[in-house]
């Protein structure tokens, strides 16, 4: 099959592809790192943690972001007055005070105004207001950042840029091959999610492309694997087995599931795979399993007596 670079395609392909990428961009973004924030609202006293943040994006009224977590009130008295001349007193019972919390007041948006400082009666409503500010433009910020981010995924001089960069190669029809050879690693998928399941588990955004995005690594390892069975060593098969069980277990996490590989579905899908199918499938979600003494990939699994 020929193949080119992707400069060398014809225009209506290019597009093509590139339409496909920002698709495809849209469907997995998410933010893996969160240093970035955790480490800036920290010198403000600020103490929060990945799990802590939460967004929504990136078209409807209810878009934004927020976060969770407490603050050390002596920590933003001095950040704070080192900035602005309106200073702070501290209060005398601040040693009292410690640390106060931010809590989510409304689940079904993530904008600034969802959370809130709480109140108690040693901070004085002064200091409140101040902290309580502070926290709705941080959030603010946060949102403006994440949208950069997306929005430069999903921009097409952009991705076009990527692409080139990346230097792949395609079919004339635009489907994308290894750069040294015809294999293709690119497939089409139609992913259904469970709707009614994820409005139950009040998912956040990021989890459900999380969650797709898992879904897609697993289908294209899988059909990678049987296009080039051959290829595959035997000793590679007992880690392939398990890379694919760690995905799973990461999909229970995102589904917020206990993670119990008796209810897992691909394992037994991998090509060469001789552990009974069917009899698995009845299996599933008792704690059970069959497996297959003769099985490449899970004959190892099996316990001596």
């Amino acid at each position: 099959m020929k193949t080119e670079k992707f400069e060398k395609l014809s225009k209506e392909v290019q597009e093509k592809i590139v339409q496909e990428q920002i698709e495809f961009n849209s469907e997995t973004f998410e933010i893996d790192d969160w240093t970035w924030f955790i480490e800036r609202v920290k010198e403000w006293g600020f103490e929060i943690s990945e799990d802590d943040i939460r967004y929504q994006g990136f078209n409807s009224q209810g878009d934004g972001a927020s976060f969770t977590g407490s603050i050390i009130v002596l920590k933003f008295i001095d950040k704070y007055n080192s900035i602005y001349d309106d200073l702070i007193e501290v209060p005398e019972d601040a040693d009292e005070i410690d640390t106060v919390g931010i809590y989510i007041k409304d689940n079904f948006y993530m904008h600034e105004n969802t959370c809130e400082v709480e109140k108690y009666n040693d901070i004085p409503y002064d200091l409140w207001v101040k902290i309580e500010d502070q926290r709705k433009e941080f959030s603010k910020d946060l949102y403006d950042e994440i949208y950069n981010m997306y929005a430069n995924c999903t921009d097409e001089d952009k991705v076009r840029a990527d692409i080139i960069d990346e230097n792949r190669w395609y079919s004339l029809n635009g489907e994308e091959f290894f750069e040294d050879d015809e294999r293709p690693i690119r497939y089409d998928y139609e992913i259904y999610l469970n709707d009614e399941l994820i409005k139950e588990k009040d998912l956040p955004g990021r989890t459900i492309g999380k969650i797709g995005s898992l879904h897609l690594q697993i289908k294209h390892k899988l059909n990678y694997l049987h296009e080039n069975v051959d290829e595959i060593k035997d000793d590679e098969k007992e880690t392939i087995a398990g890379w694919i069980e760690e995905l799973e277990f990461q999909l229970q996490e995102c589904w917020q599931f206990p993670k119990d590989i008796s209810y897992h579905y691909y394992w037994k899908e991998l090509p060469g795979c001789t552990c009974p199918r069917l009899d698995n499938d009845d299996l599933r979600g008792t704690g059970m399993r069959i497996y297959d003494g003769r099985c490449p990939y899970h004959k190892h699994l099996i316990k001596e007596k």
